[in-house]
């Protein structure tokens, strides 16, 4: 039974795979898609035509500005002034007092002739 059946089931699947459209409508169908194509126009794009070089130039300018300023933002800081800031500050070229001097002026504060009178003391 099942093979009968499988048969009846081939059989209308080859009968089925041959039929095809009349010429005349085929025909028809294609000569209609030929006219409607050829009367309207081409979809425009809104990115073509005039408007394109205009918006970018935009971006162009729009990238440049924004990594122009990350940069200053990441970069170290940088001094920047006169050739008087490049010069060594003025205490620097003063001579430098002598070390029995220094020494003089340390037994002379009051904190170390306190000192020495409470060894004395002692």
């Amino acid at each position: 039974m099942s093979d009968s059946f499988d048969d009846e089931i081939s059989a209308l699947y080859r009968d089925a795979s041959q039929d095809t459209p009349p010429a005349h409508l085929d025909d028809a169908i294609l000569a209609l898609a030929r006219r409607e194509a050829q009367s309207k126009p081409k979809a425009v794009s809104p990115f073509s035509g005039q408007w394109t070089l205009p918006f970018s130039l935009a971006a162009v300018i729009v990238l440049s500005v924004s990594v122009v300023t990350l940069v200053e933002k990441e970069a170290p800081p940088t001094q920047v002034g006169s050739v008087d800031s490049l010069s060594p500050p003025q205490e620097s070229l003063a001579p430098r007092p002598k070390k029995d001097t220094v020494l003089a002026e340390e037994k002379a504060s009051p904190t170390v002739e306190f000192a020495d009178k409470l060894s004395k003391k002692e």
